[in-house]
């Protein structure tokens, strides 16, 4: 019996539309020797794919059965080979949290390790948002968070998501951040 075939899934790439995801699992699938072809059926709103006939079975790694709107990530292969999703496809599921770090906070203990955290954003995925939409988050408390310097020559920001991996960005996007910084008094 032949090995396990898999398609790993860089959670680095974005991807505008449904098309240019099945095309990127296309030339993923030929990659690894699986699949034979991934389209976007646009009528069902779903990816289908179809495994080459030499494969018995192969997996979808890093989540990627879920952006793609499968339940289960991985496939035994018989008659036929097709295989439509039974959800539509999730371009924005690899992040459902972001992560805000910066280098002049105290680091704060988050699960086992300490880290300069400014913030946690959640992100809601169980929503389509429409390509270019501008999204703005606003945080309805500040919070004031102790600084691990006295002077500030300069501030380094990292947004990250819930792997760890810097958040990929558009092109396009724009990110502003405003700080507000008070003075603590020493009762």
């Amino acid at each position: 019996m032949e090995p396990t075939k898999q398609i790993i899934f860089d959670k680095s790439y974005l991807f505008a539309n449904a098309d240019e995801l099945a095309n990127y699992i296309k030339k993923e699938g030929i990659k690894a020797k699986c699949l034979h072809d991934c389209y976007y059926d646009s009528v069902r709103r779903k990816i289908c794919f179809t495994v080459k006939t030499d494969i018995y079975k192969f997996e979808l790694l890093n989540n990627l059965n879920r952006v793609l709107g499968f339940v289960q990530d991985s496939f035994t292969c018989s008659s036929p080979k097709n295989f439509c999703a039974v959800n539509d496809p999730k371009l924005v599921y690899q992040i459902s949290n972001m992560f805000v770090y910066a280098s002049f906070l105290s680091p704060i203990r988050v699960g086992h390790v300490q880290v300069p955290l400014l913030k946690n954003i959640y992100i809601d995925t169980t929503k389509d948002f429409p390509k270019n939409e501008l999204r703005n988050i606003s945080m309805k408390h500040l919070m004031y968070l102790p600084l691990n310097v006295s002077t500030i020559n300069s501030i380094e920001v990292n947004i990250r998501d819930d792997g760890g991996a810097l958040a990929p960005c558009s092109e396009y996007a724009k990110t502003c951040l405003t700080l507000h910084f008070k003075r603590f008094r020493k009762i």
